[in-house]
């Protein structure tokens, strides 16, 4: 890999978020921070003649998609069931318009700019320093690590996880849309779950 994208990588994927895990930018940031590095993505795509939302996908590709989450979505809701009891389905009981605005806002302000950089650009700026096979497990690590900014060990490993899925479906497709629409199922139903204070800045923990 060339110094400048070892630079770049880096840059957006270590150091960023390390600053936010030893407070060294504050919490309330990390949105901005994600808005500022897609649209720096999104400059870098531009400039090398990308096409955003180039592909298209088949119906079979959804299909899949929507199997896969009906299973794992059981499984998250029998590990909220056992391990955190206290909050399932706290948001929607305790906040319901709260919910509502996750709904619409969260795959708009979040998703978007997050699949951008994650798949779209990652995928285009380092897939020839990694094998087929490689550059997933890189995506998925990088995609876990940036989540230490939240401060807790669970978004971690449930990002290392949903990356594992999301850079299989953008490896297997290069269609940013279809990836949007899966990472938008899992967020919400993280918040619907009961567990998206895990994964937003203001968890306490």
């Amino acid at each position: 890999m060339k110094i400048k994208l070892i630079l770049e990588f880096s840059a957006i994927f270590i150091l960023l978020p390390l600053l936010f895990l030893l407070h060294l930018l504050p919490k309330y940031m990390i949105i901005p921070s994600l808005w500022l590095v897609s649209l720096y993505a999104y400059i870098i795509l531009r400039v090398k003649g990308q096409v955003i939302f180039a592909n298209s996908f088949e119906l079979e590709d959804i299909n899949y998609i929507l199997k896969r989450f009906i299973v794992i979505s059981s499984i998250i809701f029998i590990f909220t069931f056992f391990l955190y009891p206290n909050k399932l389905f706290g948001l929607i009981v305790t906040q319901p318009y709260i919910y509502l605005a996750v709904i619409i806002f969260y795959p708009l302000f979040s998703v978007i700019p997050q699949e951008l950089l994650f798949r779209q650009f990652f995928f285009y700026r380092y897939s020839l320093n990694f094998s087929k096979f490689t550059i997933i497990w890189a995506n998925a690590l990088a995609f876990g690590f940036v989540h230490v900014a939240f401060g807790n060990i669970l978004a971690v490993i449930f990002t290392i996880l949903g990356g594992l899925l999301f850079a299989s479906t953008y490896k297997k497709t290069e269609c940013l849309i279809l990836v949007i629409i899966e990472h938008s199922l899992y967020g919400v139903l993280i918040f619907t779950v009961g567990l998206g204070e895990f994964f937003y800045h203001n968890n306490g923990y």
